[in-house]
């Protein structure tokens, strides 16, 4: 695994991130206006799903932002005018509407709406088996203005248990995160969340999109994988961020529902739900430099033991933002009948 790092490490490859929201719209206007709870003005890695989930918790809510936007354009130049979804520009005002206008224009276009035939097929769908591919991109770093890194091989487990793979502000459980967080070596971890209570299936991701064997994951590339699910599921995964000690990329410890309140499938970007961690197993050294970091180290867990709670990373190095580095996507494919 070393020496495989070192020849990664060697050709990192750079890759474009655009700024992009989630394809799925809403197929009614809004029938009144919702006025601006608060004005919101466009980040660099903004995109409309995101800021939809941040919000108002729910990444397919992002249309009511571009109804209440377009409908304050129209009386106020200072706001933009949303054309396409797909593309907002750094620099835009934005109108983000209450959570409870939100709420009201998402029950007004359901109730007295002819059901589209791909709403009866969601409803047919509910309670069923759906199938989801999960894929965890390296996008790097498009202006090389931080460090870019490998994944490592990891693991992935659809459990309605809470917090399987580790609890935030607890320590480290020993069965296997340590190994993944430092090594990235998943393979104890999985073992593990095979046999844990509350976790209907579980396993570990290894080979890049494109590949012929197991292998870390370089900038430019895609490990994907298919889990199945019912209502209620949530999904925790994790992988190394290789230029470091003991961090890796993962949500929270709840994971992510994979459905949404009302029963349908999610599908979509999730990166905003993912954060880079800190197991806390071994102390922390400058990322892409130190020398007990896994391509540099001579040999599995030779770092000094920390010790600390897994976390959120917070030292005193510097780390590019998660969505420079990272994107995940979760797709419902297929239904299938219990």
């Amino acid at each position: 695994m070393l020496s495989t790092f070192k020849t990664v490490a060697s050709s990192l490859l750079s890759l474009t991130l655009l700024v992009t929201a989630a394809t799925s719209t809403f197929a009614a206007p809004v029938h009144q206006m919702m006025a601006c709870e608060t004005d919101y003005v466009v980040q660099a890695d903004d995109w409309l799903s995101k800021l939809a989930d941040k919000y108002f918790g729910d990444i397919l809510a992002y249309p009511a932002i571009v109804e209440a936007t377009n409908a304050a354009a129209q009386a106020d130049s200072s706001y933009a005018s949303i054309a396409n979804p797909d593309l907002i520009e750094i620099g835009w005002q934005l109108c983000i509407p209450s959570v409870v206008d939100v709420e009201a224009m998402m029950a007004e276009m359901m109730m007295g709406e002819e059901m589209t035939e791909e709403e009866m097929m969601t409803e047919e769908m509910m309670g069923e088996e759906t199938s989801f591919v999960v894929r965890i991109e390296n996008v790097g770093d498009a202006d090389q203005s931080a460090i870019t890194t490998p994944f490592a091989p990891g693991v992935w487990a659809v459990h309605t248990a809470a917090d399987p793979l580790f609890s935030a502000g607890q320590a480290d459980r020993g069965s296997g995160l340590e190994a993944l967080a430092e090594d990235g070596d998943p393979s104890a971890l999985a073992a593990a969340l095979a046999s844990q209570v509350g976790i209907s299936t579980s396993g570990a991701f290894n080979t890049p999109v494109g590949a012929t064997e197991p292998g870390p994951l370089p900038p430019g590339g895609a490990y994907e994988f298919t889990v199945v699910a019912v209502p209620g599921d949530r999904l925790s995964f994790a992988t190394m961020f290789v230029q470091s000690n003991d961090l890796f990329y993962a949500p929270d410890g709840a994971g992510i529902a994979l459905f949404n309140s009302d029963g349908t499938p999610m599908s979509g970007d999730v990166t905003a739900l993912v954060m880079l961690w800190d197991a806390g197993t071994e102390v922390n050294q400058e990322p892409g430099v130190g020398p007990d970091q896994a391509p540099r180290q001579a040999g599995p867990n030779t770092g000094p033991a920390d010790g600390r709670a897994v976390q959120i990373v917070s030292d005193e190095f510097s780390y590019p933002d998660t969505s420079a580095t990272i994107r995940v996507t979760i797709m419902a494919t297929e239904t299938m009948m219990p």
